[in-house]
């Protein structure tokens, strides 16, 4: 079921009036019912308005509620201009029609037409649901306004042509010091992206199948590995065959060389029958007659 949203000029909701509105047509079933049906409230004039707002302040509910259901249709005026920003349109006029019902609370005649009025609460109410429910990352609430000042910023400075803003023109357009206008910069330039984003033209690959694990162990891996792991068993036995059996075997006890469990000073002594300082004074022996071999050695220094 197709349906043309019922908007009329902003002229008759109190607003510039030569800011025209085209009417847009919707196809989804769930809006085109709803649309029906605030279109049946007919819109208010300003004599009626302050009627209304004379009777909310004597606690009529009634008149809240047919100033609220008089203005929906400028809700959805308001939301749709919100839309492509990870919101579909019935979130954008729900998260409006929270803003209308909040200016009706306190709405008076003095601050003119209730339109004009409602329709910063509104567009306040769509932009923070944007910022907390849109976002995949929940930005501050100050990075997130210095953003919005910024782009303000930039569609002012863009009406130059052949000419790119500087940071210092951004910054003094929007009011901002260098660094929040930096920071803001940066925000805008970022894209959060998800792991089942279809890619190709047939959506058959998703970016997560694109993306290399580097831990995971694939055939070629193991097999690196395998031959890594045998090439420096080989240099080790090599450096070792420069030592003298005693060394080999103090360094096998220390340091767990070949399966061997770790031993301590003490325990390494008591298997050589020396005492914990002679087991010292042979690693230090040991271990520097392998750095002299290692030198020496051109596939162990290579690793």
């Amino acid at each position: 079921m197709m349906q043309t949203l019922p908007l009329v000029s902003q002229a008759a909701y109190g607003m510039d009036a030569h800011k025209s509105v085209v009417p847009v047509t919707f196809s989804d079933p769930d809006i085109a019912t709803y649309l029906d049906e605030i279109g049946r409230t007919p819109l208010l004039s300003r004599e009626e308005e302050i009627t209304l707002a004379a009777r909310i302040a004597e606690g009529d509910e009634a008149a809240r509620r047919h100033l609220i259901e008089a203005n929906l249709r400028l809700v959805v005026s308001i939301a749709r201009r919100y839309t492509g920003n990870g919101l579909d349109l019935q979130d954008l006029i729900g998260a409006g029609n929270l803003g209308l019902l909040r200016a009706a609370e306190d709405y008076t005649p003095a601050r003119g037409r209730f339109s004009t009025y409602a329709t910063w609460w509104i567009r306040q109410a769509i932009r923070r649901t944007l910022d907390t429910d849109a976002r995949t990352i929940r930005l501050p609430c100050g990075t997130l306004s210095a953003m919005r000042k910024v782009e303000t910023a930039l569609s002012v400075c863009a009406q130059r042509p052949d000419h790119t803003p500087t940071e210092e023109e951004i910054a003094e357009a929007a009011g901002l010091s260098r660094s929040e206008t930096k920071l803001a910069l940066f925000a805008l330039t970022q894209r959060t992206e998800t792991l089942d984003r279809s890619l190709g033209e047939w959506d058959t690959l998703s970016l997560a199948e694109t993306i290399v694990d580097q831990n995971e162990e694939t055939p070629e891996r193991l097999v690196c590995a395998k031959e890594e792991r045998a090439e420096e068993r080989q240099a080790l036995s090599r450096l070792l065959g420069t030592l003298t059996e005693r060394e080999r075997r103090l360094l096998v006890l220390l340091f767990g060389l070949g399966g061997t469990p770790v031993h301590s000073y003490s325990e390494a002594g008591r298997v050589l029958g020396c005492c914990k300082e002679r087991v010292r004074q042979l690693k230090e022996r040991a271990l520097a007659k392998l750095r002299v071999a290692a030198r020496q050695d051109y596939t162990f220094v290579a690793r």
